[in-house]
């Protein structure tokens, strides 16, 4: 039944309003009310959902559900005989008040709480979003900005040499300084074309749908040896070592070509950024099985580590601490897609600075569908 708070004659909203309890010995249906507290009111009428009527009831007790001073609501127990309640009984109804205000406060701050992560993820993918376009933007405008100057600076000397050849003019000390320019231009055009061409490339794969990708059973054993056909030269040219601890026969259901991407990045990475500028660095990577549907995969070297300002944003698109040496801050961000997506597993990363970095990889050894 429902009770307006503007009429304290009803001990409902008396109880609210005061958030105090309220204890009705005998409701005088007379409009007389007899109660510990000697108030006056009006008894209670009830009808249930249905819309039938109860018996009248004779007696009461209200209970505040009532948190730092906040009454949020009434919980209340009434009987059809007068004077049904004791002292017990109404203590019992304040502790069950005082549970179910906590409650409900919880439930809301729940809700807010879940709210508030709702918009933190709103606000970050939204971040996340003006960092791609940043980066796609920062990235793309050296290449191009490169390929613009060379290609106007060619039409510009293109236009002055037709022209001292209109006049005849031309001599031999400026048609072999033309053609130095030319050769450098397009050095410079075509070196710009094919960075901007690779970072379309790298970001395209962020976007594209990866479920045309090749799916099969094959062994991880058998998958790292490609791996190291592909890398073993480079990991050697560049005077480190590559130790590998995979067990054999290990079979996965999955997708070999992104996994082996992903292994080929965090290889590059290790070289790249770990091991920069020294030689003699070792890397390893292991594996073993996790119970009967996962597996578990290592890569770590010993180089310099990561910042710890840096280690939460290692995945983050466009994120490098290279910037403007040709490295586009998009491989790290692929693999962690790669592996969370198509792949169906996780990623982290630990490291210490000067202690080296280890990327952990847990997967199922069967990829979702």
């Amino acid at each position: 039944y429902s009770r307006r708070l503007d009429a304290p004659e009803q001990p409902a909203a008396r109880c609210v309003h005061t958030g105090e309890p309220q204890w009705i010995r005998e409701f005088a249906h007379d409009n007389r009310l007899i109660d510990s507290v000697q108030r006056q009111g009006a008894g209670e009428r009830l009808q249930l959902a249905d819309g039938s009527e109860p018996a009248q009831a004779r007696s009461a007790l209200y209970v505040p559900l009532k948190i730092r001073g906040e009454v949020l609501g009434v919980l209340a127990v009434l009987s059809d005989q007068p004077d049904a309640f004791r002292q017990t009984h109404l203590d019992m109804l304040q502790t069950l008040g005082a549970y179910t205000a906590v409650a409900l406060a919880n439930a809301d701050a729940y809700r807010e709480l879940q709210a508030t992560q709702t918009q933190l993820v709103e606000q970050r993918k939204l971040a996340a979003l003006g960092n791609l376009v940043a980066g796609v933007a920062h990235e793309l405008n050296t290449p191009l900005g490169n390929g613009l100057l060379a290609a106007s600076t060619l039409s510009e000397d293109g236009h002055r040499l037709r022209a001292s050849a209109a006049r005849g003019q031309l001599r031999r000390s400026e048609l072999e300084q033309f053609l130095q320019a030319l050769d450098a231009g397009a050095t410079l055009l075509l070196n710009s074309l094919q960075s901007a061409s690779r970072l379309v490339a790298d970001f395209k794969q962020l976007a594209v749908d990866r479920s045309s990708e090749l799916r099969c059973t094959f062994t991880l054993d058998e998958l790292v040896a490609e791996l190291l056909g592909t890398r073993g030269g480079l990991v050697t040219q560049t005077g480190h070592t590559l130790a590998v601890a995979v067990p054999t026969g290990l079979r996965l259901d999955s997708y070999p070509g992104p996994l082996r991407q992903v292994l080929e990045q965090l290889v590059d990475n290790a070289i790249e950024h770990g091991l920069a500028g020294r030689r003699g660095g070792h890397l390893q990577l292991r594996a073993e099985a996790l119970g009967a549907e996962h597996v578990r995969l290592w890569l770590a070297d010993d180089g310099r580590g990561i910042a710890p300002e840096h280690l939460d944003r290692v995945f983050d698109p466009f994120f490098t601490t290279r910037f403007g040496q040709g490295r586009n801050g998009l491989g790290l961000h692929l693999s962690y897609t790669l592996v969370t997506s198509l792949l169906g597993g996780r990623i982290r990363v630990r490291s210490l600075p000067g202690q080296g970095c280890e990327f952990e990889i847990e997967l199922p050894l069967r990829a979702p569908p």
